[in-house]
């Protein structure tokens, strides 16, 4: 609100004005990372890419892969000895002058990140504090390949952009309102509780928007086929 003015004026100024908000994706795999800088004002992808063979070296030298949204691309091969070097070399490429999407980091008004596995615990989008962070980093051994790297990607967006907000979007949230008696595996019921052992939906949140944007008809089909190409899978 500007000085003065109360908070209906303010509502209506800001209903005639255009506000921007440019959302930075970012999806770690055990080695590899891959983003979108999202125009969320109309849906439109800003940049797009991924670094590849993180890690590696020699013949599997790790390698960027930069899309700009008119087109234009950019392939290159260059060491990433980790998640939080691709994820410097991303934010390069981003606000390149020359083939960068935006003039700076403040251009973006947040980071959300796809996880995996975040065990039991997470049941729904987050946002990222301290304390979350403390939470997930026990949640390692339910995807102890993905998760270290959610964690490293994590980690250098909040050293390099520490005053944007994170969230952290878990696959396995998907499945968690399913009644429990679904969920179990035909195992002892001891096993189940003390090694979190539940059926679980990792890879399914492209699932979650699907039905949410589709029409009727078409969740009707979904309904009768997604047990065909749909496995289940545990928290381990």
């Amino acid at each position: 609100m500007n000085v003065g003015e109360d908070h209906e004026s303010a509502h209506n100024r800001i209903k005639g004005e255009k506000y921007i908000m440019k959302i930075l994706v970012v999806n770690c795999g055990s080695s590899s990372l891959k983003y979108q800088l999202i125009d969320m004002d109309n849906d439109s992808v800003l940049a797009s890419g991924k670094c590849d063979r993180i890690g590696g070296m020699g013949i599997n030298m790790p390698f960027i892969e930069y899309k700009k949204g008119n087109g234009q691309k950019v392939k290159a091969e260059l060491e990433l000895p980790d998640h939080t070097k691709a994820f410097e070399t991303v934010i390069e490429y981003l606000t390149d002058p020359e083939i960068g999407a935006i003039k700076d980091l403040s251009e973006i008004n947040g980071i959300g990140h796809r996880i995996v596995n975040g065990g039991p615990k997470f049941t729904k989008a987050t946002l990222v504090t301290d304390e979350v962070m403390e939470e997930y980093k026990k949640a390692i051994e339910y995807a102890p390949l993905h998760n270290p790297a959610h964690i490293q990607g994590i980690e250098a967006c909040t050293k390099i952009m520490p005053n944007i907000p994170q969230v952290l979007v878990f696959d396995t949230s998907f499945h968690t309102t399913i009644p429990e008696e679904a969920s179990l595996y035909a195992i002892p019921y001891e096993y189940s509780e003390k090694y979190a052992i539940r059926q679980c939906g990792e890879d399914y949140k492209i699932m979650e928007v699907y039905n949410k944007r589709s029409s009727k008809s078409i969740r009707k089909k979904q309904r009768r086929y997604k047990h065909n190409f749909l496995p289940l899978r545990k928290w381990i």
